[in-house]
């Protein structure tokens, strides 16, 4: 955030706003800016700027006696030549026309609004002058967002936290200290739905063993993240987003595994190191070195590391600098926001990070489910079916009715269907009454911002009371609308879901694959290609030894019996559905041959009861390996 004192009229002498010299606020020599020590900002201290401020104001007053000395030569040459010469002297420190389109720009007025500039003031008047406060912009475009904060395992402060990232679309967000529980072998954390969660540990059942790092990636096509693992730790967590590594990190004061886990990492190229450190050095904070922080300075100084942080700008509010955020990507910066205050005992760290990448889009899955859209995909199936071959007696003309077969039903589906990606959504439960309450908790820390009396205390009582109610109504009232049988499936798949972190990397054998793309292959070769084509049958057709007419009956009883117990998977629907719905399919010349074919097999588990159509529902949960057995 700048601050600039724009003078509005009047021939008063100008006065910074900073060290109280004879000069304008944006001077580029203002002893009072900060200073750049080794490539690294340095604010003064606050003795040196009292003494500063001392040396100013002293130079202000010399400069005004003079200034008055020669008033009356100033006054006969006319309002007009006043007037102009105001107008020259104003012109270079007037906002660009960009700055004044800005709509983050914020105009204070110092009068009131009633009182109007007059339009020839008298010389030597005290001249009017507007605060104007710019600060910037966040750019999504061209970089990475990224938001930290400790939440100090608070409920409503980790629900705050993801609320506050999302209304202000950061891309990333590292939270340290999240919220975590067990319930029902179940674990659990807060989650957003415009975000994916991360977390270095997938299980845990205490508080020794569970995540002390949680990361949120927003659900956006520009996006792809991927999780490493180089070392095992739950204070940790590496994550690759486009072509930056972002590590989130945690280290409590008395443990000294996570800080030599990250000291012995390599660096990459681009980069970026954030988190709760819980040390101080001078590099970061005026005075002694403690808990290991000169190892860091050395570490980050080694490795082409630069500090994003604002040298003496606390973090918390004992008025400790220990959330820091080191960098070697070019450009980058970081700022206490205060705005993004969490009402947890740390400030909210903005980094950003310029010149990112965007990932390349991954073609997503189709969604058929409408009643126009399956009409035409019905369509474009019957009108594709006389590309099928008549005649599919060998495995080669096997093989190319299945190709046919799939390669016509992806072509329907993309012509008919619809991309079905995930995409970001705000938080249902946080209301209008949640954001006014985060508002007001922030403007009594305003008032108080390295205090901990009585007032921040109920003002952070009440934000949290509100953030608890807010989400018990929400639960509430989205279980008492349920009524019909879609309803009752919403319910029940919540305690059928696969959880809510993003799969790790994945280990086969001895191998340790991190992309998705690696993962996919692994899991295609450890599964898939685990037999060739020298394992098949040599011929199918035969009827194997031993089979007897009571071996398959006592099959089909246990199958039968089994039915009962599974649920149907894949094939739900009756083959005269399929039939109806695609009849020129069925139609086709090797339709028949095919279900001639597959009738001289026995068909193994398809006993079942008729349903209210007529037809027999399969019931057993193994069609897929039932076909197979036909064929």
């Amino acid at each position: 955030m700048y601050l600039f004192i724009i003078e509005m009229s009047g021939t008063a002498p100008e006065q910074c706003a900073n060290c109280l010299g004879p000069h304008s606020a944006n001077f580029a020599d203002c002893p009072a800016r900060p200073k750049k020590v080794h490539g690294v900002f340095r604010r003064l201290t606050k003795e040196q700027r009292d003494h500063i401020r001392v040396v100013g104001a002293e130079t202000f007053r010399q400069r005004n006696v003079e200034a008055q000395r020669h008033a009356p030569d100033l006054q006969q040459n006319g309002p007009q030549q006043d007037s102009a010469r105001s107008l020259e002297r104003s012109s270079p420190r007037a906002p660009s026309p960009a700055a004044s389109r800005a709509p983050s720009c914020i105009m204070v007025a110092t009068t009131p609004e009633a009182e109007e500039e007059p339009e020839h003031p008298r010389p030597g008047s005290p001249r009017k002058r507007r605060i104007v406060l710019i600060t910037r912009p966040h750019d999504h475009d061209h970089g990475h967002e990224v938001f930290q904060a400790n939440v100090g395992k608070i409920p409503p402060v980790h629900d705050c936290a993801l609320a506050l990232a999302d209304s202000e679309r950061y891309d990333i967000v590292l939270l340290q200290e999240p919220w975590t529980t067990t319930a029902n072998s179940r674990c659990l954390t807060k989650t957003h739905p415009a975000y994916d969660t991360y977390s270095p540990v997938e299980t845990w059942h205490s508080n020794s063993t569970r995540p002390r790092v949680m990361t949120y990636v927003r659900r956006d096509s520009t996006l792809s993240a991927d999780q490493n693992r180089p070392y095992q730790s739950r204070d940790i967590l590496w994550l690759t987003v486009n072509d930056t590594i972002i590590v989130n990190f945690y280290r409590q004061n008395d443990e000294r595994d996570a800080l030599d886990t990250l000291l012995q990492w390599p660096i990459p190229d681009r980069c970026l190191v954030a988190g709760d450190f819980n040390a101080r050095h001078h590099t970061w904070q005026t005075g002694p070195t403690t808990n290991r922080g000169h190892e860091i300075a050395s570490w980050a100084s080694e490795n082409g590391l630069g500090l994003l942080n604002t040298s003496d700008i606390p973090t918390n509010p004992h008025g400790n600098t220990i959330d820091l955020a080191f960098s070697n990507v070019p450009l980058a910066e970081g700022n206490v926001e205060d705005h993004l205050a969490t009402s947890s005992d740390h400030f909210t760290l903005s980094l950003t990070l310029p010149n990112v990448e965007p990932a390349p889009t991954q073609p997503g899955k189709i969604r058929v489910t409408t009643d126009d859209e399956l009409k035409r995909f019905v369509e474009i199936v019957e009108l594709g079916s006389t590309a099928i071959p008549v005649v599919a007696s060998s495995p080669l003309e096997l093989d190319k009715l299945a190709s046919t077969l799939v390669s016509l039903l992806q072509s329907a589906a993309k012509a008919a269907g619809r991309p079905a990606r995930k995409g970001a959504r705000n938080a249902p439960w946080w209301t209008e009454e949640c954001a006014l309450a985060a508002a007001g908790y922030r403007a009594i820390r305003r008032l108080y911002p390295l205090g901990f009396n009585q007032e921040v205390q109920i003002a952070k009582r009440d934000f949290h009371r509100v953030v608890r109610r807010a989400k018990r109504l929400y639960w509430r009232n989205l279980i008492n609308s349920f009524s019909d049988s879609s309803s009752v499936f919403k319910a029940v798949r919540w305690l059928r879901s696969p959880g809510a972190f993003q799969p790790p990397p994945l280990q086969v054998d001895d191998v340790v694959y991190e992309t998705q793309l690696d993962k996919a292959n692994a899991l295609r070769r450890a599964t898939l290609e685990r037999r060739t084509a020298e394992d098949d049958i040599q011929d199918p057709w035969i009827e194997a030894s031993g089979w007897t007419a009571a071996c398959h009956s006592e099959f089909t009883q246990r199958s039968g019996r089994l039915s009962h117990r599974l649920s149907p998977t894949i094939c739900e629907d009756s083959p005269t559905r399929y039939t109806a719905r695609f009849p020129a399919l069925y139609g086709a010349p090797s339709g028949p041959a095919l279900n001639q074919s597959c009738s001289t097999a026995p068909k193994y588990g398809t006993q079942g009861q008729p349903d209210r159509g007529g037809t027999n529902r399969l019931k057993t949960g193994r069609q897929v390996s039932n076909i197979s057995c036909r064929e």
